[in-house]
């Protein structure tokens, strides 16, 4: 069996309070929906969680061995949720990066350090690739992004140009 991550928050909440009445509130519950969920936590762990009488509600041996380890997954579930959203919002995760080293050595580490300080949830993978390289890698996925010299022929890339070099020839 599985644990349902509401029914630890309400295992939580109401090991926090030992009182159903001040955790059905805390919970937006009734209090017997929330008798419900404990019920179906200690149906899992076929035993009971809390020692429950007329005038108090204390933990059981169980209960007190299930409270870090449901406080840890519930901090775990949330940590999980904000690092995907990141992910999905493009603020954590891998950038793979292909560059070749005579074409952006001016402007590569002042740009990864702006980067680095708007996203520092996200890893950056860097690569030293020849311009063939590169577009073979961006086409089988391997690269995200690919710093290259133009031109780039090839239908399925984007590409935007950066900067301009002029090359003269001293002799």
């Amino acid at each position: 069996m599985i644990f349902e991550l509401s029914e630890l928050e309400s295992f939580l909440v109401l090991a926090r309070s030992l009182h159903f009445r001040k955790a059905s509130e805390q919970l937006f519950l009734s209090q017997p929906a929330l008798s419900r969920k404990i019920r179906r936590l200690e149906e899992k762990i076929n035993g009971p969680l809390f020692i429950r009488t007329r005038r108090k509600v204390a933990l059981t041996e169980a209960g007190r061995t299930l409270l870090p380890k449901a406080r840890r997954l519930l901090e775990d579930a949330e940590s999980t949720l904000a690092a995907t959203q990141a992910a999905v919002e493009g603020k954590a995760g891998t950038l793979r990066i292909g560059f070749g080293i005579a074409s952006v050595a001016e402007i590569l580490p002042r740009t990864i350090l702006r980067f680095r300080k708007n996203y520092p949830d996200i890893q950056l993978e860097m690569r030293d690739m020849s311009s063939p390289s590169q577009v073979a890698a961006l086409l089988e996925s391997h690269l995200d992004v690919g710093i290259l010299r133009m031109p780039v022929a090839h239908p399925v890339l984007i590409s935007v140009p950066l900067f301009r070099e002029r090359l003269v020839l001293v002799s």
